[in-house]
């Protein structure tokens, strides 16, 4: 666990210093590379509603939900309180309702934690129908990947689903800078180990490095 919790500071502190200064990202802050915040990360909510079935009256946790890039789009939708958002930084967290503003943030009374076993626990409590993680699997090292899914499995209940949208290597695992690509192998037998069913719903086209953006599912 040492090696995956010195991973995982690593991202944070990098990510919390560009945050900080303001620079673009295609995740985090007001500065997005993918377009604006509030429209940014649209697509995929249109995904949750069209291809699983998302309601208003469902409970979603967004497991690693940065600056809430995507949790906006719930938070303007789902039923007040129904929203957690799950993160590994504060100054994160901080940020997101900023930039969502005081109105929505009162309205929507988003449940915003730092991971932890116990936040893990309180969320899957609240029975949520729909845990999802987008983009956040490449920072999470070799030997945090039982612990990542392990989570999220674990929050989950008979017909809940975990999504998972991320880049991933198309053969064995490799990193690349600060960045871990794990083999859908991998993803698969950990998945199983742990007592879920997994399913590959999207894959695009593997790149010249030898990584995929894929969308997965897995249930219990």
């Amino acid at each position: 666990m040492r090696r995956s919790k010195g991973h995982t500071e690593a991202y944070r502190e990098a990510a919390e210093a560009k945050l900080r200064r303001g620079e673009a990202h295609p995740t985090l802050g007001g500065t997005l590379k993918t377009g604006l915040f509030g429209e940014s990360g649209e697509d995929f909510f249109v995904f949750l509603l069209d291809d699983c079935g998302l309601k208003e009256t469902d409970v979603c946790v967004d497991y690693g939900c940065g600056t809430l890039r995507i949790g906006v789009h719930l938070l303007r939708y789902l039923i007040p309180g129904n929203y957690w958002g799950l993160d590994i930084s504060q100054l994160f967290l901080d940020e997101g309702c900023r930039l969502m503003g005081v109105e929505l943030t009162e309205k929507a009374r988003p449940n915003l934690r730092i991971i932890s076993p116990g936040t893990v626990a309180e969320a899957g409590r609240a029975k949520p129908r729909i845990v999802f993680s987008i983009m956040v699997a490449q920072h999470i090292h070799l030997d945090g990947l039982n612990e990542y899914i392990g989570n999220m499995l674990s929050m989950i209940g008979p017909g809940g689903q975990v999504i998972i949208r991320s880049f991933v290597s198309a053969a064995a695992f490799f990193t690349r800078g600060s960045k871990s690509y794990h083999d859908l192998a991998a993803i698969e037998a950990t998945t199983v180990s742990l007592g879920g069913t997994f399913m590959v719903l999207r894959r695009g086209e593997t790149r010249s490095m030898g990584d995929v953006k894929v969308t997965l599912r897995i249930m219990r």
